[in-house]
């Protein structure tokens, strides 16, 4: 009898685990992985949502900690966060998907764009795309609080007539203002609105129900931001428009898969499109990706956005990946990856 009940739960901490992710074909090791990283999660008073795939099976699809700690509402696999600058890769994929529609070229100069914006003959959209144009980051020269919201146009006039830090393709700086600028183009070629283009040709496609760019609105399920949940103190509100194609969008970890699923073919991008995509350039960045100095099978992104913290890892050779989203801003979100990785390895 007692060995009955022991059985009985584990296949309901399995069943648990998997948060209804509808795939339980799992191994013995991939179990205990599993098993160690909800253990992790748990003791590290993880708050947010953690994804886990092992050799293409999910593992882990669970909630941890709160979503809205005055609702005492749990965090789900289908919590909506905010992914701050994870959203640079769908801006990425966006500029592509236009380049193949033959809107654009990432060899195009800025100017063909933006005529007035200053040197903008010397910057061309590949430059935007790996952080090596020399334009300064805009955030540092707008209002980030409140609900200040800001058209496109205006966060580009913050920096139009900035002089460069350095000579575009010389050096790697990581600045918001690329990618700002890529939205912008977006929206320029495509005639629609960032948001909008997002949803018709990469959100809604792929199924990605929960995901969206809407500043001016609250997705349901969205879970509040926090500096600090275990005393509810909430972080200093921002309007996404501040963030915009930088790193304005809100997700699911559920739907962050569906994401990489998608990369791992052509449902979405083209081979020539996704090879551009994961190139090393300067500093291992590829277009909206980290790109690992020792394996281009290896590729990751982080993000951070009041009281949001995010991070996306994608191993193509072992087939593993693992995506956390948290909103506890006191949150070591780097180590919790390294964790679960180490996990990931011992058990192969």
């Amino acid at each position: 009898m007692t060995y009955k009940i022991k059985g009985i739960l584990v296949l309901i901490l399995s069943i648990l685990l998997l948060g209804g992710c509808g795939s339980t074909a799992m191994t013995y090791a991939q179990k205990e992985m599993a098993r160690q990283i909800d253990r992790l999660c748990t003791e590290k008073n993880f708050n947010g949502a953690v994804l886990v795939v092992n050799k293409g099976q999910v593992i882990l699809s669970k909630g941890y900690g709160l979503a809205n700690y005055e609702e005492k509402t749990p965090n789900s696999p289908d919590t909506v966060f905010r992914i701050a600058s994870l959203s640079k890769q769908f801006t990425a994929a966006a500029i592509l998907l236009l380049e193949e529609r033959g809107l654009l070229k990432t060899d195009d100069p800025l100017s063909k764009y933006i005529p007035d914006f200053a040197n903008g003959d010397r910057i061309a959209l590949h430059h935007l795309l790996t952080h090596t144009s020399g334009i300064t980051d805009y955030i540092s020269l707008v209002d980030k609080t409140g609900d200040h919201a800001y058209a496109p146009a205006v966060l580009i006039a913050q920096i139009k007539d900035k002089p460069l830090l350095f000579n575009p393709g010389e050096k790697f700086a990581y600045s918001n203002s690329n990618y700002a600028l890529l939205g912008y183009i977006i929206e320029q070629v495509s005639g629609m609105s960032y948001g909008d283009f997002m949803a018709e040709n990469i959100i809604k496609p792929l199924g990605m129900e929960n995901t969206g760019y809407a500043p001016n609105e609250t997705l349901p399920g969205r879970a509040v931001g926090y500096d600090n949940i275990r005393d509810g103190s909430k972080a200093t509100p921002m309007n996404l428009t501040v963030a915009y194609a930088a790193g304005g969008l809100e997700s699911t970890v559920q739907d962050l898969y569906k994401w990489l699923q998608a990369l791992d073919g052509t449902t979405l991008l083209s081979e020539k499109s996704r090879n551009k995509m994961f190139t090393r350039h300067l500093s291992n960045y590829g277009y909206g990706w980290m790109i690992s100095h020792f394996s281009e099978d290896i590729m990751w992104h982080s993000g951070s956005l009041n009281g949001f913290l995010s991070v996306i890892y994608r191993d193509t050779k072992q087939d593993n990946a693992i995506i956390i989203l948290c909103n506890n801003y006191l949150t070591n979100l780097g180590m919790l990856r390294d964790k679960i990785n180490e996990i990931l390895k011992a058990g192969e």
